[in-house]
């Protein structure tokens, strides 16, 4: 019989994460608080005593288990600042976070309110236990709700969130099983000036299954205003902000590493219904700032007093998701025609699924289309022999209006769709 290995590390409240949360322990017998003490901290170089430090607080904590390597205890998860948290697979380094609810987020000329995991309960793992259970408290002046956090580690980290919220009050906009990233440059868009880095992101891409069938894709971008894009979605299965390009090759940042961040990917238990993702994109000038908000928004949100539960499945991952059968988008490029100030080159890679068997001549088509403000006059498809990839490849032209232009494009065999959509609003 073996133990659950783990080690929790609290954090102190101070700097940026001033609020102080409670914690405590529990098992099968009884529940105990985690009494605070400057005592369990080192302050180092810092220059805070001990006793400066007394009547302080903790702001979070993080667990850490045998992820890569018996006997190593490396980070797992980390619980720390409003609703927040992030996991960690093997082989991953901290990315993209998650949050307990959003609301109000992303909308002009509205305060954005951040709910409060205030108190904790981390369960003592049984003998053989294979996962760790946390609970939460959620607080705000709009909502309160309790949280369970069932935690699996692995290649993939499985974390399955359980919560049941109570709504004090109507808001605008509610948002279930939110991801928050950064997004500073990319191939899809311009290098930072100076920058030595080809790419400088936590995630690149929006990724939606809903209930049709149908695959989405659309990479993210830093814009130069406010962008908010839906997504409407019926049994939708699963949503998520990836990290596809998992080369060194394409950041060249021996620091960051973004080549290691994970992807978060959301798979609803049970049927969600109608609904929408919103994908919120905020301007950022570095990479220090999370950008990029993706979450799902009830059709029929709870109405104030009346509970409402719901739950999901979160992974923490470097691989596409599994349910997913087709080709797949892996490279977004954007570049404009000289002399042509009104038109644009879009080109695409994608691999994946049945493309990998496909030959040159196999009949495979692209389809580009374009909502109002654009049309398309160029389009093909043809097989990369350096890679095995197929790219396709669209002209476009904006008609001048200065409206911003949503396009789309797949690649088939007749009536076979074989690949994802991709999306993407372009401004002129």
């Amino acid at each position: 019989m073996k133990i659950f290995p783990l080690h929790v590390e609290f954090f102190f409240a101070g700097w940026l994460f001033k609020n102080a949360i409670s914690v405590y322990t529990t098992d099968t017998r009884h529940t105990a608080p985690v009494q605070f003490s400057p005592q369990l901290f080192n302050f180092g170089t810092s220059g805070v005593t001990p006793e400066q430090a007394e009547g302080g607080g903790f702001s979070g904590f993080r667990i850490h288990h045998e992820l890569n390597k018996q006997d190593v205890f490396d980070e797992l998860i980390v619980f720390q600042g409003a609703s927040y948290f992030r996991a960690l697979g093997r082989g991953h380094i901290y990315g993209l976070s998650a949050r307990g609810l959003a609301i109000d987020t992303g909308l002009p000329a509205q305060k954005e309110e951040f709910p409060v995991f205030e108190k904790f309960w981390i369960e003592r793992p049984l003998t053989n236990s294979t996962s760790i259970t946390v609970h939460a408290l959620l607080n705000s002046p709009s909502v309160t709700g309790a949280y369970s956090f069932d935690i699996v580690p692995g290649e993939d980290t499985i974390v399955r969130v359980n919560a049941t919220i109570f709504m004090r009050r109507a808001v605008k906009l509610l948002g279930l099983a939110p991801l928050t990233s950064m997004f500073w440059f990319g191939e899809n868009s311009h290098r930072s000036d100076g920058d030595f880095r080809p790419e400088v992101h936590d995630s690149d891409g929006l990724l939606i299954a809903d209930g049709t069938g149908e695959w989405i894709w659309t990479p993210l971008d830093n814009p130069q205003n406010l962008s908010s894009q839906s997504f409407l979605a019926k049994h939708i299965r699963g949503f998520g902000l990836l990290q596809r390009d998992r080369n060194f090759g394409r950041y060249e940042d021996l620091e960051a590493l973004y080549h290691r961040r994970p992807s978060a990917w959301v798979e609803p238990d049970g049927d969600w219904g109608e609904g929408e993702v919103r994908l919120v994109e905020i301007p950022t000038r570095n990479e220090f700032e999370d950008n990029i908000v993706a979450f799902w928004v009830p059709k029929n949100p709870p109405k104030p007093g009346e509970p409402f539960s719901f739950s999901y499945t979160l992974r923490w991952t470097s691989r596409e998701p599994k349910i997913f059968p087709g080709g797949y988008c892996v490279m977004t490029r954007i570049g404009r025609v000289p002399g042509e100030p009104l038109e644009r080159k879009i080109i695409l890679n994608f691999e994946g699924g049945e493309l990998n068997s496909l030959d040159a001549d196999s009949g495979l088509e692209v389809l580009f289309t374009a909502g109002e403000g654009a049309s398309i006059f160029h389009q093909a498809a043809e097989k990369i022999p350096y890679t095995g990839q197929w790219r396709a490849a669209a002209r476009i032209r904006f008609d001048g209006s200065g409206r911003p232009v949503t396009l789309r494009a797949f690649l088939r065999r007749g009536a076979d769709i074989l690949t994802e959509t991709w999306t993407h609003t372009l401004q002129p």
